[in-house]
């Protein structure tokens, strides 16, 4: 079974939470996760993508 999880916020200190995010990524593996991408977010798409079961 995969999940996948996406997360977007806006945070105050953006130094402190990359050393979050690094420290985050034993756990995660420490459980079968991976972590596939971390950084950030430079465009908002909208709309359906192609594989999406929602009617756009």
């Amino acid at each position: 079974m995969a999940l996948y999880a996406l997360n977007l916020f806006n945070v105050k200190d953006g130094e402190e939470y990359a050393e979050y995010a690094k420290r985050a990524e034993e756990p995660v593996r420490k459980y079968g996760g991976k972590v596939v991408a971390i950084g950030k977010l430079h465009s908002s798409p909208e709309g359906c993508s192609e594989t999406s079961d929602d009617a756009c």
